[in-house]
């Protein structure tokens, strides 16, 4: 086509050059907006990207100050870094552990339950949504997702031992026993699921039991001190007294263990059980220096100078231990009895009733009572004494012999 010439025809040429220019322009500005477009694209991508590296930036910040116990830097750390990312779950998550560690337990179970309600299969996030409502005393919830959090995740044995500490403190012990020993075979080579195990074990009075769990988490690790601790007293409470001081003994060669009050007092009474009263002697003279104001020490000393033979040491530790703590039942206990030994019933007599009176099914306190009294010459009150604690148990030996002794001495005198 072309352009109109002086005929008035048209000319071809002169109008496909005109729609040429047109198409051109349109083009150049379709191509101009197409440009803006795509630096407006990228302009808003590099900014995305320079909050999330901004945000992942603040998040390390925040852990480290979480590490170091620095909470309020922490919290402000990750708020700042939620403020650049709000769907950023890492950092969502460490807002609610901080939160656990301030002791806003409230905000800390609404802030992961916002994580958990979008991200319903994370097993981090159930797990500590757990921890937070064991912290804020909701318990049921907390079994139910410590449990959620297993099935999601079962690298996390964790989750199986918080779930027997929440059944405990339902008072479900035996349910707690159970759950565990279901994990036993599975988590074989855990150490915590068998130390747990053998302190439900403690608990229900399974002692030997008890023992064997230790056993395994302490051969599976082998230099945790609270475990070979717990060991020691698993064999103290079965009677293996002379394993137990072993274990004790062994303790002083394990790295980064210094002996502690606990420790000396054990120690001490695996003494007296072994009939070492010198060496008892000596664990609790330790136990006094590095607890002067404990009244127990005290009395565990007495007790232990009485087994020695020396009445006058035990006396004075005796009297210690009731200075520090008036109503003592132990020391009360054995300074009747040095007093006794030392022909003081009339002083002993007034402490001793003092102490029945607060104590009447103590069968320990009525025997000493009633030596008191038959050595005072009031045999009608010790034959009270001695037929009250055979009553409170009919098995109590010396009860029985002190009481049989007494009426034979009567009838021999009649």
């Amino acid at each position: 086509m072309g352009s109109l010439n002086k005929t008035g025809k048209f000319a071809p040429a002169k109008v496909e050059t005109g729609l040429r220019k047109a198409v051109c322009v349109l083009l150049l500005a379709a191509l101009a907006g197409c440009q803006s477009t795509n630096i407006q694209t990228q302009r808003k991508e590099a900014y995305s990207r320079w909050n999330t590296n901004r945000a992942k930036m603040l998040y390390g910040m925040a852990s480290e100050h979480l590490k170091n116990g620095q909470l309020d830097k922490a919290q402000t750390r990750i708020q700042e870094a939620l403020a650049l990312d709000g769907e950023f779950m890492e950092a969502r998550l460490l807002l609610g552990k901080v939160y656990i560690e301030q002791g806003f337990y409230d905000q800390a179970v609404g802030q992961i339950q916002s994580v958990v309600k979008t991200h319903p299969d994370v097993g981090e996030a159930v797990f500590l949504l757990a921890v937070a409502q064991e912290k804020n005393k909701q318990l049921d919830q907390a079994l139910e997702n410590y449990r959620k959090a297993y099935a999601l995740d079962d690298r996390n044995p964790t989750a199986v031992t918080s779930a027997a500490e929440v059944l405990v403190q339902l008072n479900r012990v035996e349910e707690a026993q159970r759950h565990v020993e279901s994990y036993l075979s599975t988590l074989k080579d855990d150490p915590t699921i068998h130390e747990i195990a053998g302190r439900l074990a403690l608990m229900a009075g399974q002692t030997h039991k008890a023992v064997e769990y230790y056993r395994r988490a302490q051969n599976l690790d082998h230099q945790n001190i609270p475990y070979r601790e717990s060991l020691a007293r698993a064999y103290f409470y079965d009677g293996q007294l002379a394993k137990a001081e072993q274990t004790l003994t062994s303790m002083l060669e394990m790295k980064g263990f210094t002996p502690s009050p606990w420790y000396h007092t054990m120690l001490g009474e695996c003494y007296l059980g072994l009939n070492r009263p010198r060496d008892a002697k000596r664990a609790f003279e330790t136990v006094t220096q590095l607890k002067p104001s404990d009244a127990d020490a005290w009395s565990n000393l007495a007790k232990a100078m009485l087994v020695y033979g020396d009445l006058e040491r035990s006396s004075l530790s005796a009297r210690q231990a009731l200075d520090l703590e008036p109503a003592h039942l132990e020391a009360t206990l054995t300074l009747g009895y040095v007093m006794v030994r030392k022909g003081q019933s009339g002083q002993a007599v007034p402490m001793l009733r003092q102490a029945v009176r607060a104590h009447p099914d103590n069968g320990m306190l009525l025997l000493v009572l009633g030596r008191a009294l038959a050595q005072s010459g009031n045999r009608a009150q010790a034959e009270e004494c001695y037929a009250q604690a055979v009553r409170l148990d009919p098995q109590n030996r010396a009860a029985r012999e002190l009481l049989a002794a007494l009426r034979s001495q009567e009838t021999q005198t009649n």
